[in-house]
């Protein structure tokens, strides 16, 4: 058989090395989960898996791949810094490059994402704005000067408080240092209130919040030594039983307002001596005390 002529390529040895075309992905009859802008970031793929999890947990059936393919809806992951600061994003497209619907957070650092990833897809799955989605464990840098997730924070509080003891009313001060925590808070507080009652007191009280949202309620009880005086001259001192309730606004924020109702229970009897035909007498009766504070925790 005759060699080829100089030149020519042998028609087997170039049908051998010629590549071979790119094979297409299959089309996907689910939603896709996509990393877009961070493309090739570790970073940016851990944050599209953990959001494409989330989804799922929703019932979306959403899977993760590698490269855009035809698919019913695609959800596109966008992680963006900006010096010390990231971006994360989730864009909803349907079909691909149509956008129906996108939410975004600011964060302090990469640690932030699994907590950022589940309030954007629960913003985005239930059509509601991402701030609603906020809670006192799920804050991020650009929603607080404080770090994202609140530990126990240790505060002051100093305010106004109204003191009743039976019918009488009287007026004063209400100071407390404690912390106030995700699920529970504890203080120290001292009280000091006159007028037609008097209630001075210090007490050691603990209480437990119902909701992680900016505004909480919470119920607790408290144990304290005072002295209660009436009206009508009946005064008693000692151990004092405080069951509490109350409401904590701007939770949030670095400031803080409580509205606290109480109880004060006195374990004690209210004494009152009278001289009657020269003979000193002691009366007894028993008091109710309550009181409704204001304070400000800094």
């Amino acid at each position: 058989m005759a060699a080829p002529a100089p030149g020519i390529p042998d028609a087997a040895t170039d049908a051998t090395d010629a590549p071979e075309p790119p094979v297409a992905a299959p089309a996907s009859k689910k939603p896709i989960c996509l990393v877009g802008i961070g493309r090739g970031d570790a970073n940016a793929e851990t944050a599209t898996a953990l959001i494409c999890e989330k989804l799922r947990e929703r019932g979306v059936e959403a899977v993760t791949v590698d490269q855009a393919v035809p698919a019913p809806a695609v959800y596109r992951v966008n992680l963006r810094p900006l010096g010390t600061l990231y971006y994360l994003e989730l864009v909803r497209e349907e079909p691909a490059g149509h956008v129906v619907a996108s939410r975004r957070l600011q964060l302090g650092g990469l640690e932030q994402v699994p907590v950022a990833a589940e309030r954007l897809v629960v913003a985005l799955t239930e059509d509601r704005p991402v701030e609603e989605t906020a809670t006192a464990r799920s804050l991020v840098d650009g929603e607080t000067r404080k770090p994202a997730v609140r530990s126990n924070d240790v505060r002051f509080a100093f305010g106004v408080v109204g003191v009743m003891v039976g019918s009488d009313v009287g007026y004063g001060a209400d100071m407390a240092f404690g912390f106030h925590g995700q699920e529970y808070g504890a203080q120290i507080r001292g009280r000091a209130a006159g007028g037609d009652a008097s209630h001075v007191s210090l007490a050691v009280s603990g209480w437990r919040y119902f909701g992680d949202g900016d505004v909480a309620p919470f119920v607790g009880v408290g144990f304290g030594l005072g002295r209660l005086t009436d009206d009508d001259g009946f005064a008693g001192n000692g151990l004092l039983v405080e069951p509490t309730i109350g409401l904590e606004l701007f939770r949030f924020d670095q400031s803080r307002l409580l509205i606290t109702t109480q109880l004060d229970i006195p374990v004690f009897r209210f004494e009152k001596t009278r001289n009657l035909d020269g003979e000193r007498q002691l009366e007894e009766r028993f008091r109710l005390g309550g009181s409704l504070a204001t304070t400000f925790v800094f």
